[in-house]
């Protein structure tokens, strides 16, 4: 996703220290569902990062044409999916953790172990 801004000329990683945080997902978004205006993206910064909006808005100025938002949208929705997944794996561990909740606090005795 980051080369994919690089490719286009939108330098958001140079402003955003969490390109996946709340505001570089929101901004992101923004970008894949067809914003193109610096001032209008960098309005969806949130906390800390409201006050770099001037940079905010000088890295968001470029050249977002239609190809670059494809491949972003397509980013996008492999990392969607990728976190659904992860969210799968996660209750599948949970549902199967129990039995072998004995042996976990077993290792969890052991030297370096927290």
């Amino acid at each position: 996703m980051r080369q994919s801004l690089e490719k286009a000329q939108i330098q958001l990683d140079s402003v955003v220290s969490d390109l996946l945080g709340v505001s570089g997902r929101a901004m992101i978004l923004a970008m894949v569902k067809g914003e193109t205006n610096p001032e209008v993206l960098a309005e969806l910064a949130q906390r800390k990062l409201r006050g770099n909006i001037p940079e905010l808005r000088a890295a968001l100025d470029g050249r977002l044409n239609d190809h670059y938002r494809f491949v972003l949208r397509q980013h996008w929705e492999l990392l969607e999916m990728l976190e659904e997944q992860i969210q799968e794996q996660e209750k599948e561990i949970e549902k199967r953790l129990p039995p072998m909740e004995w042996a976990m606090q077993l290792l969890m005795t052991a030297p370096g172990i927290k």
